[in-house]
């Protein structure tokens, strides 16, 4: 399964970017349409077909991945946003978290900010 995720990935993200930068242009839809009839696809029926069309390939344990990869193709860009809320609110976390330690450390290196501090008593 792991290599089957791989491989999607691989797959799935130049294709994304593809659909994304060609999106009313013909490739592109032939490539969208494809991904939803595939994801449309119970995988054991991808796996029969492919299974169908070449026995030597259909033994091998890279045929399973194979079959896996092309039926999850599809769901890589279409819920793209449950892995786009995550890694940005880390990252504003992180920027916030920088920019107070910044301001902490400039008002322990620099006088000036240090002896504000006391004469206003913190308040700003």
């Amino acid at each position: 399964m792991l290599t089957a995720l791989a491989l999607a990935y691989l797959g799935g993200l130049p294709l994304a970017w593809l659909l994304t930068a060609r999106r009313r242009q013909a490739p592109a839809r032939v490539i969208g349409t494809a991904s939803v009839v595939l994801y449309a696809l119970p995988a054991f029926v991808l796996a029969l077909a492919i299974r169908g069309a070449s026995s030597a390939f259909a033994r091998n344990e890279v045929f399973v991945a194979v079959a896996l990869a092309l039926v999850s193709l599809a769901p890589i860009w279409a819920r793209d946003l449950p892995w786009i809320m995550p890694f940005v609110l880390a990252l504003a976390t992180f920027s916030a978290v920088l920019v107070l330690f910044a301001d902490v450390l400039h008002g322990l290196v620099d006088p000036r900010v240090r002896a504000s501090l006391v004469r206003d008593g913190g308040e700003r």
